[in-house]
């Protein structure tokens, strides 16, 4: 918020920060840790929202790759992978030590959202990303029916719901 900053002392060295309400990947940026500060977000949600959330950053491959399983009262309806645009500059690992991750050799300044202009959405049948869903799903026993976000970390293949949309 503009008068409270982020405890991130036990975040990796990157962390993703976002509006607390938005769409469609605006204002989600990917930063070091040590240069999170608040600003006023860009979004053009009607929310009007000053607050900023930061998640752990997740690798999830060369191009951006997340996945949306619409859950109700608790069983999933669908899932869907959404992939960046291949011809989209290939995103280096931060674990690799790369320069181009790092903002050198033409790296830097790059989107990790995985939808947007080229990305390709596919109809899946994950078991454990569907269970993963209605798990998290679980949390929210009133509202009954929810878009849940998984991403699979690389190259290690761990699952994580990292936001659970319940709007619209």
């Amino acid at each position: 918020t503009p008068n409270h900053g982020p405890n991130l002392e036990d975040f990796p060295p990157y962390v993703v920060v976002k509006p607390d309400l938005g769409g469609r990947g605006a204002d989600v940026k990917i930063k070091r840790k040590g240069r999170v500060r608040w600003s006023p977000p860009k979004t053009q949600q009607p929310s009007n929202t000053t607050n900023w959330v930061a998640q752990e950053f997740v690798y999830t491959g060369q191009w951006p790759t997340s996945y949306r399983v619409g859950v109700f009262f608790g069983e999933a309806l669908y899932a869907w992978r959404v992939k960046a645009d291949p011809s989209r500059r290939p995103l280096s690992d931060p674990k690799s030590n790369s320069k181009a991750f790092k903002g050198g050799e033409g790296g830097g300044g790059m989107s990790i959202v995985s939808s947007g202009r080229g990305s390709t959405f596919e109809l899946i049948d994950n078991p454990e990303i569907i269970s993963l869903a209605e798990r998290a799903s679980s949390a929210f026993p009133k509202i009954p029916l929810l878009g849940v976000d998984i991403l699979e970390e690389k190259p290690s293949g761990r699952l994580i719901a990292i936001e659970v949309n319940a709007v619209g």
